[in-house]
């Protein structure tokens, strides 16, 4: 199995080198505690899960996955926070737009998890857009097979 590909957006340095720290063994992981960098990692290359701090200078963590969702929608996204925002926390998922809402300090199991089940939703959904897109083209073939056949017979 291919490890998830994860963007962790935290605007203190710390969080970001203990994330990385923490699970660079279970995922491939691009860090960062600037938004312009995030966008330009995400430019570059297709994450599965995004996960980011909600109380950032600027712009808030759900304002900012919210913002990205439109262009990145298949990505999984992820706040992770200090604070029991829970009228936030709900807004968020309600939105359906953001995955889960957890608590820091993260719990590295529960991170794990987290992670792995983003990672399985989003591999899932994926191979069901493959499916369908097959059983679309599979459909127009039999379509022209029958056409020409209707054809033969008159």
């Amino acid at each position: 199995m291919d490890k998830p590909c994860v963007l962790y957006i935290d605007d203190e340095e710390a969080n970001v080198k203990a994330f990385e720290a923490s699970f660079r063994r279970e995922f491939d992981i691009t860090a960062t505690t600037s938004l312009p960098h995030a966008l330009d990692a995400l430019s570059k290359k297709e994450y599965q899960v995004i996960i980011s701090d909600q109380k950032m200078p600027g712009v808030a963590g759900t304002e900012f996955l919210l913002a990205i969702s439109a262009k990145y929608p298949k990505s999984l996204k992820v706040i992770l926070t200090a604070y029991q925002d829970f009228q936030v926390a709900r807004e968020a998922l309600n939105s359906g737009r953001i995955f889960k809402y957890m608590l820091k300090p993260w719990d590295r199991d529960e991170i794990i998890q987290t992670v792995n089940l983003a990672y399985e939703l989003y591999t899932l959904r994926n191979e069901r857009e493959r499916l369908i897109e097959e059983l679309l083209k599979t459909q127009d073939e039999m379509k022209m097979m029958r056409a020409e056949s209707l054809k033969k017979r008159n």
